[in-house]
């Protein structure tokens, strides 16, 4: 039961690689891989790996996971060394139990800020829906 209970709280192995392997496709192919945040981990290094990148000139992807209800929940952000950032929202399951398969909602970031706290948006365009497979 315990093993079970952790494998939810934290997301199944497999929604974080697909969603991490969907991030790296995203970003540039020199992209720097700032990690995965687990729920409860701090993200701190993973936002300080992406505000360097940024500084230097180069690409990168970052997944943060959240803590879902009844599904694996994560963010993620994508990079180009020109200064252009997607955002991403997994849910696993966004049915709430019905198995209706992964999908991933991208933003494209308008006027990105990053610091070793945060990535902000100012505002956010052409919204996309993506369903995994």
């Amino acid at each position: 039961m315990l093993v079970i209970l952790l494998l939810f709280m934290t997301g199944r192995a497999d929604d974080t690689a697909v969603f991490h392997k969907f991030l790296a496709d995203h970003a540039e192919k020199t992209a720097v891989d700032c990690g995965i945040t687990r729920v409860g981990d701090d993200p701190g290094p993973g936002f300080a790996c992406a505000s360097k990148a940024q500084q230097t000139g180069q690409g990168f992807f970052l997944q943060i996971q959240q803590q879902g209800i009844d599904s694996h929940v994560a963010d993620g952000w994508a990079a180009t060394h020109n200064g252009d950032i997607f955002y991403f929202r997994y849910d696993s399951d966004p049915s709430g139990g019905n198995r209706a398969g992964a999908v991933v909602y991208q933003h494209t970031c308008v006027n990105p800020t990053l610091d070793s706290l945060q990535i902000n948006c100012d505002d956010f365009e052409s919204t996309i829906r993506i369903p995994l497979k």
